[in-house]
């Protein structure tokens, strides 16, 4: 499984080894809709209670966001983002901290631990801003958050990244070096194991006008 490699990049950044490691896992906040970051989170947390080890999960704060409603939600969110989360990433602490998204990289200063790890997962909005991507251009103060995030990239102990072509962008864009990074491919979260029964998959079929006999390609990745 992906977050077995990952156990072993967290290993190899600290002097002890062994269950007695204690890790502090920055997660994303629950208010954001970023299912594939919350499922990612939740297996890096799993795995590490099923190997025995000490862990700590340090999750952005939700609290103004959660109640705010229309136009105040970005508003909620960038006062949780900016103001309540910092305060409450404030002195956390573990022998390794990993932040399992590169967006919560600007609260690493703000944690105690002998080494730090961050997953990246893509690079598309520095993709965006150097031209090599279509659709998105971001703000004034998306590309200071943007610098912000590539000087903790430089800084950290190591990186996972979760494909060789985000490895090559990370070095190529933000200029690592290839040493101090890991490719460790995600492992799937979803549950499989229930089956899908045939009114879900006719619903399904309706709702997007595919004919009921015409053949459909799964495509995961």
């Amino acid at each position: 499984m992906g977050t077995r490699t990952l156990l072993r990049v967290q290993l190899r950044m600290s002097d002890e080894e062994g269950p007695g490691l204690r890790v502090a896992v920055v997660t994303n906040a629950t208010a954001a809709r970023q299912p594939s970051m919350h499922g990612y989170g939740a297996m890096v947390i799993s795995e590490l209670g099923s190997s025995g080890y000490k862990m700590t999960e340090l999750r952005s704060v939700s609290a103004v966001a959660n109640i705010a409603k229309g136009p105040l939600k970005k508003v909620g969110l960038n006062i949780d983002r900016f103001l309540l989360s910092p305060i409450s990433m404030l002195g956390g602490a573990g022998d390794i901290t990993h932040v399992i998204d590169p967006g919560n990289a600007i609260y690493l200063p703000l944690t105690r631990s002998r080494a730090k790890i961050i997953t990246v997962h893509d690079l598309i909005p520095y993709l965006a801003l150097a031209g090599e991507l279509e659709g998105f251009r971001p703000s004034t103060s998306g590309r200071l958050l943007m610098r912000g995030i590539i000087r903790q990239l430089r800084k950290a102990d190591a990186l996972v990244a979760v494909s060789s072509k985000t490895r090559d962008d990370l070095i190529r864009i933000a200029g690592i070096s290839s040493s101090k990074i890991k490719v460790n491919h995600t492992a799937m979260f979803h549950r499989m194991s229930s089956p899908t029964h045939r009114s879900t998959l006719d619903e399904n079929r309706h709702r997007h006008n595919i004919p009921k006999n015409a053949h459909i390609v799964m495509h995961i990745g």
